[in-house]
């Protein structure tokens, strides 16, 4: 067989990709023939190399891949310890103690005016009335505090609806950037109602405080009328 024919082979030889045939007439080929000898000896070698290459650079790419997945799951670990003390502290997960938490009563008014439009389309006042309501302002002993608001109702059998309110407060600290007024630390609940049966419920870290509204207008000492 030709130099030129064994030569085209020897790659498929060398990866053990001939037939037997072929093979043996290789082999004899390579018996007698020294250019073609060393030719296969040098393809064996670097076949060798290649093959310690492999075996060296695979454990160094799982120690990589290994380090990436430590390394990935550690700024997100991170990321989600950081998150969960932001919102701990500034945005506020504990509501606060009953003993934390103080309210005082002052009045407020809003005027409210009425009247019609004419048939040029120019509103023309009547009259004014003052309508007067209470200010609960609630105080936390904390730099910064946060409410949530919800409320239940019920459906009477005369049409009429009872709000059940809801208030849960958060104590917080106070972002640089978080605009909350001169009082960040207060909040103002506003009570106009004469429902003999509407709640408000201060939802502490130890316990529940419920009023009555109309109890809680009697305490203020203030006349809506």
């Amino acid at each position: 067989m030709k130099c030129s024919i064994i030569r085209d082979l020897l790659p498929l030889y060398c990866d053990n990709l001939t037939s037997a045939d072929s093979n043996e007439e290789i082999e004899n080929h390579l018996r007698n023939c020294t250019e073609c000898t060393e030719i296969y000896e040098n393809m064996s070698r670097e076949e060798i190399n290649t093959t310690e290459q492999d075996k060296n650079i695979k454990p160094l790419k799982k120690v990589k891949k290994q380090f990436l997945i430590r390394l990935i799951c550690g700024i997100l670990g991170t990321a989600v310890i950081l998150f969960g003390v932001f919102i701990f502290v500034f945005r506020g997960v504990v509501p606060i103690s009953s003993d934390k938490i103080s309210w005082q009563f002052d009045e407020g008014s809003m005027e409210t005016f009425y009247g019609e439009t004419n048939n040029n389309g120019k509103y023309i006042e009547k009259g004014r009335y003052t309508s007067k309501f209470i200010n609960m302002t609630f105080t936390g002993d904390c730099s910064c505090i946060r409410k949530e608001y919800d409320a239940d109702y019920d459906y009477n059998n005369d049409g009429s609806v009872t709000v059940h309110h809801h208030i849960t407060i958060y104590p917080v600290i106070k972002l640089p950037f978080d605009d909350k007024g001169k009082n960040p630390n207060q909040f103002v609940w506003g009570l106009s109602t004469y429902d003999e049966n509407e709640t408000l419920t201060i939802h502490c870290r130890d316990k529940d405080i419920t009023f009555y509204v109309k109890d809680l207008i009697e305490e203020s000492g203030i006349t809506l009328e």
